[in-house]
């Protein structure tokens, strides 16, 4: 409980930190990649990761016997309000009400004798995470059956 309260607020400030890492690096990424023709014409119209924010738990600790790695396993819940519309000339593409739901590994590995007391992290979900989004406009197209 306390994780998800901790997290609820800073959500604001998290949430408008990768509004600017989608703005200022995403963006221009994509305006690199299109075609000439399209160059400099993608821009996020709307773009919020919406007010509600994750939740977190069941938590739970694995270690090997030598404790050389050390595993946390925290169930992550999003049911967001995220909004988010690229526009590319007269071409809109918009997403929305993101769900996701699924159990995150944070594996500290490998051991070391002093702070932080591991040479690196390994995250990864355990199984594919449950993933569901609302499409608009071009981005309806995703929700063909064929896609799907």
């Amino acid at each position: 409980v306390w994780l998800d309260e901790f997290v609820a607020n800073l959500w604001p400030r998290i949430s408008r930190h990768l509004e600017g890492v989608i703005r200022n690096s995403v963006e221009p990424l994509i305006n690199n990649a299109l075609p000439v023709l399209f160059k400099g014409r993608a821009r996020f119209e709307e773009l919020s990761f919406g007010t509600q924010s994750p939740s977190f738990g069941p938590l739970n600790v694995y270690a090997t016997e030598d404790t050389s790695e050390i595993e946390l396993r925290l169930g992550v819940k999003l049911h967001s309000n995220l909004k988010a519309n690229l526009v590319l000339g007269a071409i809109d593409i918009g997403i929305s009400n993101l769900k996701l739901e699924g159990m995150l590994s944070v594996v500290f590995k490998p051991a070391k004798p002093t702070p932080p007391y591991f040479g690196g992290l390994e995250v990864y979900f355990v199984n594919p995470p449950s993933l569901d989004l609302e499409f608009h406009g071009a981005g309806r197209l995703a929700d063909l059956p064929t896609l799907r």
